[in-house]
């Protein structure tokens, strides 16, 4: 299923973007609880995840002849720019994790998915939409909620800090990686661009993790078979579904898919490392839900 736009990267029926954005909701929550029962280090976690997805899409890319022509057709700029954003992605999945060690699942997950707020940004900037009244409002309500949720007294501590401006990091690097997608995705397919980006954050994160000396190999099969869900599910299901959709939606509005993960990725805490948060908690989350709700839908197009 995850795989179904491979068959048409056309502009038919709308039905597969809006089916690829389902599925990409619902793999994306799994991301948080799979870090968290993976024993790796982030930077190591990313790697592979990034790896196996690249492998993957490389295997489709030698299935079907247009792919190889569309890698050939592109120029060293077009290289040079899918490679940093290949790096922003790599950014990007690496300090959230590692965020995910320092804090709570909700709070990590909820700051790290503000991207879409920033990418209204890049979308007037760079997409020439315009901003309005109620996207100011939703902003200044989901910052709101998220300043009040960082400096509530379980989450001060300094290693908790720490996570924060971990997780706020890994957004801006969202925005950057999601916008460039915006922008190729004009041009290429969802496996070339996909392809490109992700072995470029492979290898940035195969370095980072050869100067750090952090084990890359000697893992049991569990962590292995963990692994490899990270590449399927979140990475493939999640984010490789919302770069198909960007061809067809605004990226503000693609994005905004993000929003279902700190809900779902809250409920699956509970449920599976029994992760529990207050009931005040769950109030503010609403606030900043809503916040980025509105910032979203009051694009102006």
């Amino acid at each position: 299923m995850c795989f179904t736009y491979l068959k048409q990267e056309g502009y038919g029926s709308l039905y597969k973007p809006y089916l690829a954005l389902i599925i990409a909701g619902i793999s994306i929550s799994w991301a948080a609880i799979l870090a968290r029962l993976t024993n790796a280090p982030s930077y190591v976690i990313a790697l592979w995840r990034l790896a196996f997805s690249s492998i993957i899409l490389f295997a489709l890319a030698l299935l079907k002849r247009n792919y190889l022509l569309e890698l050939r057709q592109m120029n060293r700029s077009e290289i040079l720019l899918m490679s940093f954003s290949g790096i922003m992605l790599a950014v990007h999945l690496a300090l959230w994790v590692e965020s995910l060690f320092l804090l709570p699942v909700s709070l990590s997950v909820i700051i790290v998915d503000t991207y879409p707020v920033f990418s209204i940004i890049i979308d007037y900037k760079l997409f020439k939409t315009r901003i309005s009244i109620i996207q100011i409002i939703g902003i200044l309500l989901a910052f709101t909620g998220i300043t009040i949720l960082s400096l509530m007294s379980e989450h001060v501590a300094i290693g908790n800090a720490y996570g924060i401006l971990l997780a706020f990091i890994a957004s801006l690097a969202a925005a950057a990686y999601f916008s460039i997608g915006k922008f190729f995705r004009k041009k290429y397919s969802t496996t070339t661009y996909s392809l490109i980006v992700y072995s470029s954050a492979s290898l940035s994160l195969l370095l980072c993790d050869l100067v750090l000396n952090y084990n890359i190999i000697y893992y049991d099969v569990k962590t292995w078979i963990l692994f490899a869900l990270f590449a399927i599910v979140p990475m493939l299901g999640g984010h490789t579904m919302i770069n198909y959709a960007l061809k067809y939606f605004p990226l503000s509005s693609t994005i905004a898919i993000v929003l279902v993960e700190p809900v779902g990725a809250t409920i699956l805490a509970a449920l599976i490392l029994s992760e529990y948060v207050s009931p005040i908690v769950y109030l503010i989350m609403t606030q900043i839900l809503l916040g980025l709700y509105l910032a979203i839908r009051g694009v102006k197009y």
